[in-house]
Order: C-alpha cells, then structure tokens, then sequence
C-alpha cells in the first residue's frame, strides 16, 4: 500500500541477512518487551505485530484481512518514520497511522494508505 505512489518500493528477499527490514509476529510476552503496550512497533530493522491480534480483528474492520492489512501498513508507515495521526473527524476515513485497534474517535477503519 506505501508502494502506491510510486516514491517507495518493497519486495521478497529470501535471505533474512539482506533484508532491510524483517516483519515477525510475535508473542504476548516478548512484544511487551520491544513494544511496550503497543500492539504493532519498530525496532531497529524490524517490524513487530502482535500474533494474538493477527488472530481476530476488533468489530470495526469488516473482516481479518483488511485488520491485517492495517497492521502490516501500520508497521511499515513506521519503519518510514510516520508518526501516529489521529481521527480526522467523526465519520471521516481514519489515516492508516492511526492506531485502530481500539476506539476510532468517531472514525471509519481503514486499512490503506492510498484509496
């Protein structure tokens, strides 16, 4: 979804050693330990999600895959530097940044960065 603009480009390496970045998921007690409360972070070169919540999505997300597809955006919005944004306005599409795995402030899900 970064890739969208055409400023950014991600792709498969198979070796971990060359990788820029390396996505885990990861358990409850060692995401505590990297992340704190946060459920997605970045650290160093990767990028950590939450198993559990890569399990269920919360009710605002209209299925799993879009919930995942917001925690890997999210992730990767971080490993771009992106800051955390917050609702726009109620009723308004939430920023990817947005921490949506809880309330939304009046927001809609969104698991994209470009619609």
């Amino acid at each position: 979804s970064w890739a969208g603009n055409g400023n950014v480009r991600f792709s498969l390496i198979e070796s971990p050693a060359k990788a820029n970045i390396i996505v885990s998921l990861t358990d409850a007690t060692t995401l505590g330990q990297i992340c704190g409360k946060e459920l997605v972070c970045k650290k160093e070169s990767k990028i950590v999600i939450s198993a559990a919540a890569w399990q269920s999505a919360p009710g605002h997300f209209a299925n799993l895959g879009d919930y995942r597809a917001w925690l890997v955006n999210y992730g990767f919005g971080l490993a771009q530097s992106q800051k955390p944004k917050t609702c726009p306005g109620k009723g308004k599409t939430a920023p990817v940044m947005q921490r949506q795995w809880s309330d939304l402030a009046g927001c809609r899900a969104n698991a994209w960065v470009y619609g």
